[in-house]
């Protein structure tokens, strides 16, 4: 699953990324196997840029990359080229399938955001030519990003039911005001 790999899953081109991840962050790179070559030259423009730049988190986000990173270890270090390559490659990304990097584009999928090409998305869609089934084969269907961010969204109404009487709801959450002078 991506987002649960150990740090010696990822492929050596990876392993650059996870090694400078700083201390306190988990060592994940939270973005699918389509997205690797887009982090692979950022990661080498940064180099030139910031050589001992150091990265807090790396995911996907309403289907752009989300790639946090700092110059330095110094937390108020800012450099405005080092920042405009994070947005070029987070720009990028809005257009690259996230499954195997080819042109794509954004799609909402079960209230999911992602990028993908037209062949993935029929394949998450279940919209292929497939004459069998309309189904996506198991193996093609998209993964969960990690377990933070399940694919099935809670309901509201699991929540706040829509019967719920709303003035009890209400009184019983105002604080007591008795006692007070």
């Amino acid at each position: 699953m991506i987002g649960t790999m150990e740090q010696s899953e990822y492929p050596p081109d990876m392993q650059r990324l996870i090694d400078r991840v700083a201390p306190g962050w988990p060592p994940i790179l939270d973005v699918s196997p389509g997205w690797y070559p887009l982090l692979v030259r950022l990661d080498a423009h940064l180099s030139t840029i910031a050589p001992g730049y150091v990265l807090q988190q790396c995911k996907s986000k309403f289907g752009s990359l989300s790639f946090y990173a700092s110059p330095s270890d110094d937390a108020s270090d800012y450099n405005d080229e080092f920042n405009e390559a994070i947005r070029a490659a987070e720009w990028e990304s809005i257009e690259t399938c996230e499954v195997c990097g080819v042109p794509g584009a954004q799609y909402v999928i079960n209230l999911w955001v992602s990028v993908l090409c037209p062949e993935h998305h029929d394949r998450a869609t279940g919209t292929t030519d497939r004459a069998d089934t309309k189904e996506p084969a198991e193996d093609l269907a998209i993964p969960p990003r990690s377990p933070w961010h399940p694919r099935q969204p809670r309901v509201w109404e699991d929540v706040c039911p829509i019967d719920a009487d709303v003035g009890a709801l209400q009184h019983a959450q105002m604080p007591s005001t008795t006692g007070l002078a």
